[in-house]
């Protein structure tokens, strides 16, 4: 019996393509469910910026990023603008297959349009080409349905404790949500954690949800 895993992402997101270069990392019997959302809304919903808004941590990002891509194995090469508007492209993913969302190896296709070959999905040309590129119908990006369906992931991602991209959340066999993890570096504890599912049941990790706060920032 296979285990689902929920694959949360945003084609903003550098780091949700550098996910693909580890995958191959997860057990043969896991099988990742890619769900598009959009990630300016769980910023929003947080009161949280994006790690290219802030002015000194921008620049990094795009090396680490870029980076770790590269050591990754994956072709690596940014769109000509970063942060770009994603919405009608997540449309676009999430209304596929009338509206189960695209596939894994089209969102992994996706991914390497925009951060493997630098191809721009922010206009009305570059949303026709990426259209064309997945082979998917070019109404998808404007109908009702496919707005629908990324709105309703996106809340059901914010409710279930999703809050950046990539986000890995599995699934039991009925359907209920585990733990999150979240970013590429999470995946390590995430194949740790689906090696023994028992892990957070166990010292040092019992009690961690416990500790105090100790200071809380003010947030205009």
């Amino acid at each position: 019996m296979s285990r689902t895993i929920e694959f949360w992402y945003d084609l903003i997101s550098p780091y949700s393509y550098a996910a693909f270069g580890r995958i191959a990392e997860l057990p043969e019997d896991v099988e990742l469910r890619p769900r598009a959302l959009l990630f300016g809304a769980v910023l929003a919903h947080y009161r949280h910026l994006g790690p290219a808004e802030l002015a000194p941590k921008r620049l990094f990002t795009y090396r680490q990023a870029v980076h770790l891509i590269a050591s990754l194995g994956l072709p690596v090469s940014f769109p000509p603008r970063h942060p770009f508007n994603p919405l009608g492209a997540n449309r676009l993913l999430a209304g596929a297959h009338d509206g189960a969302g695209a596939t894994l190896d089209e969102v992994r296709s996706a991914f390497t349009f925009v951060f493997g070959h630098g191809g721009a999905v922010d206009t009305v040309e570059g949303l026709a080409a990426l259209t064309e590129h997945l082979g998917l119908e070019p109404e998808l990006a404007t109908m009702q349905q496919s707005k629908d369906r990324l709105k309703a992931n996106t809340q059901e991602a914010i409710e279930a404790g999703v809050f950046g991209v990539p986000t890995f959340v599995p699934l039991d066999d009925k359907g209920r949500r585990g733990p999150v993890f979240w970013g590429v570096d999470g995946m390590d504890l995430l194949i740790d954690w689906l090696d023994d599912p028992m892990l957070f049941e166990k010292q040092p990790y019992v009690g961690l949800e416990t500790i105090e706060v100790g200071v809380r920032r003010e947030r205009s």
